[in-house]
């Protein structure tokens, strides 16, 4: 039995006769040298796009590949709307027939401007799209083959929030949703509506930590996830003191942020998980605030956040 054809034997519960054979032909007329890449995200970006990632981006990449819903917990400006603009193109190129939806949590320039623009800088850049048409938040190599972005209404019922996302069926489907901590509960409903069926079904949740309510501390909470943790001090910029990734967190706005936003533990105070230990690396670190006046020099031990 030939790959297509089974396909077919696995989804022919799931969707009408006339959407299997587009995968089918989806996926016979597909590159083998993408399909081939399905078990190898990282190495496919690596390739197409000439890039190299930190070990936390490449943890969230084959995250994705191997269970169905990540949480991406992330400090800011460590690569986790970059790298998932990768994934998602990895995602759609290499699993023929896939529909990949991104969203953010509003306002529309959180999608528009970082998840989806990352999207557009890829499809302008590279040769992979010459068979695709784009149009306005939406790359599509067919009518049921696509990257597309979704609006999250601010107006409007909850019940019109979750249809919204509701409805998605493919046999590859990738959901990936950044400011994921500011979604509203519905849109997880309805995304965890179009989770049960397909032959690979994968929902990415991205965001930077503030408060701890919501769907996504509850799927954390109850173990619902695989939680990939991308933070500063793994960040090459920050460990070697060299801006070596341009745009990326760097040491000196680390140690601002440490120095802002953190104390010393007090003798015989506890430690949990809102402390950690300062990094070796970053002990005597020295950061100017925003009036340019210098900070002490961060010294050893516990902080708590």
């Amino acid at each position: 039995m030939d790959h297509a054809t089974h396909i077919a034997n696995q989804i022919v519960s799931q969707f009408d006769p006339a959407v299997i054979q587009r995968a089918i032909a989806l996926y016979e007329s597909s590159p083998a040298e993408f399909t081939s890449y399905q078990q190898d995200p990282v190495v496919f970006c690596e390739k197409y796009f000439n890039e190299t990632y930190t070990d936390d981006v490449k943890a969230l990449m084959e995250s994705v590949r191997d269970h169905e819903v990540t949480i991406g917990v992330s400090a800011n400006a460590t690569g986790k709307s970059h790298g998932a603009s990768r994934v998602a193109i990895w995602f759609y190129k290499s699993h023929p027939g896939a529909q990949v939806y991104m969203a953010a949590a509003p306002p529309f320039t959180n999608l528009e401007n970082i998840l989806w623009g990352h999207i557009e800088d890829i499809y302008n850049r590279y040769s992979l799209f010459e068979a695709d048409e784009k149009t306005s938040l939406k790359i599509s190599a067919s009518p049921v083959s696509f990257i597309a972005g979704l609006t999250i209404p601010t107006s409007g019922t909850s019940h019109q929030r979750e249809a919204k996302f509701s409805g998605k069926h493919a046999p590859y489907l990738l959901f990936i949703v950044d400011e994921g901590d500011a979604v509203p509960d519905e849109v997880y409903r309805g995304i965890e509506s179009c989770m049960s069926g397909g032959l690979k079904v994968r929902l990415l949740i991205m965001f930077n930590p503030r408060h701890e309510s919501g769907e996504v501390y509850r799927m954390i909470r109850d173990k619902e996830a695989n939680v990939v943790h991308l933070s500063a001090f793994n960040h090459p910029n920050v460990r070697g003191g060299k801006d070596v990734i341009p745009g990326a967190v760097t040491q000196e706005a680390t140690v601002r942020r440490i120095n802002k936003w953190c104390r010393p533990l007090v003798t015989g105070e506890e430690s949990n998980g809102e402390c950690f230990d300062l990094p070796p690396f970053l002990v005597g670190a020295v950061a100017k605030d925003r009036k340019g006046a210098p900070y002490a020099p961060l010294k050893p031990g516990w902080y708590k956040i």
